[in-house]
């Protein structure tokens, strides 16, 4: 069988942040060095596929940040090294602000071999935007999907937030159904955090839902999607027509990916080694460090502009494919945590599992460890039995 990966392509410029982000992004007052970044990106691109030619490229996601910022030309161009075109069945994604583009943009990008586009609706309400500190509007929002749909769009992602302070069930009910109605073939639907590296943070006298508040707001949103035709296939993403993120799933399954990009994170396999690797989070190191194609660490390539390389041992990729997995519908392939682990770690897994389903957290079928909708609400602490 052929390996497979993925690529994440991280453009860390936008206009202005959101308070609650804690992505490596940076506001950019209209000014972007977007031909110094994209020729820096191609570089990397270049130096990194050298490495991975032998391996089938699933998917390709652009994100951000706000790609939506960069000219169609320039994406195009990314994506020519990454050597995907129209007739090719890679899904490529590109997340996309609602007032940033227009129907050309789309249409431009469609012609280029963007099959699918993320957008960051997060709420249909102007004042919950406003508070965020979202650029657009919910009449924007709008007006973004039917441009990509007049496109030509058939794959269309929307983003949603919900846990807001002053936020309650009815209208989290009543936002989703709004944005539903638009017809999105996806929904990623993400609780609000709070981090320290964010402005949110810093706000005081807030009132957040309580976790019993937001394990219902949680369930709202599930049975809202599905009454609405959506399928729950991972915590926190649903999809109609099957049309499930194929980049995102292969995170969820222990996938390897090439990070690109400011403060972009990898994952590959080298021999019979597995490393994660981040990128510098400085945009003007990434752009300055010279790209250093000789260098080699246990056969992990160093190309200079990474801040962190870590080798994954068997037991922490187990544990990983573990934790992501019971986050998801279709749960954990026991085979491939048969062929990572050894017969003894195994064996004390299967026994963990087996007491799961004992306990009516997860069915085990056709060597999968399914967990049931349940077990996914909690799967963080399942997954702590593991270590």
């Amino acid at each position: 069988m052929v390996d497979e990966y993925s690529i994440y392509i991280h453009i860390p410029f936008c206009v202005s942040k959101c308070i609650y982000c804690d992505f490596v992004s940076s506001p950019c007052n209209g000014k972007i060095p977007e031909k110094e970044y994209a020729h820096k990106l191609i570089c990397e691109l270049e130096c990194r596929l050298e490495h991975v030619n032998s391996r089938r490229l699933k998917s390709v996601y652009i994100g951000g940040g706000t790609p939506s910022l960069l000219q169609a030309e320039t994406i195009i161009k990314i994506l020519e090294t990454c050597k995907t075109d129209k007739t090719s069945d890679i899904e490529v994604t590109v997340e996309a602000n609602p007032k940033d583009q227009s129907l050309s943009w789309f249409k431009e990008l469609i012609d280029g071999g963007v099959n699918r586009f993320s957008i960051g609706i997060q709420s249909m309400n102007d004042t919950t935007l406003k508070w965020m500190g979202r650029r657009h509007s919910v009449k924007d929002a709008i007006s973004a999907i039917e441009s990509a749909r007049n496109a030509g769009c058939k794959n269309l992602s929307a983003d949603f937030i919900y846990g807001i302070p002053g936020q309650d069930i009815s209208v989290i009910k009543s936002e989703l159904t709004s944005l539903l109605q638009l017809n999105p073939d996806h929904l990623s639907a993400y609780e609000l955090t709070v981090s320290k590296e964010t402005p949110l943070y810093k706000l005081k006298n807030l009132k957040y839902p309580a976790n019993s508040q937001l394990s219902q707001m949680w369930e709202t949103v599930v049975s809202t999607t599905d009454t609405l035709g959506y399928t729950m296939y991972e915590v926190s993403n649903f999809a109609k027509n099957k049309k499930r993120s194929v980049h995102n799933s292969n995170y969820w399954s222990g996938g390897e990916y090439l990070g690109i990009g400011a403060g972009a994170h990898g994952h590959i396999k080298m021999g019979n080694e597995r490393y994660r690797y981040e990128n510098t989070r400085l945009i003007d190191t990434y752009l300055n460090t010279p790209i250093d194609n000789s260098k080699t660490k246990n056969q992990f390539l160093e190309t200079g502009i990474e801040e962190n390389i870590i080798k994954i041992s068997s037991k922490e990729y187990a544990q990983e494919i573990v934790m992501l997995g019971l986050r998801t519908k279709s749960g954990i392939d026991l085979n491939h945590l048969k062929d990572i682990l050894t017969k003894d770690e195994y064996t004390s897994y299967f026994r963990i599992f087996l007491s799961l389903a004992k306990n009516g957290l997860i069915t085990i079928e056709n060597n999968y460890a399914k967990p049931s909708q349940k077990a996914i609400i909690i799967a963080d602490e399942l997954a702590l039995k593991f270590f």
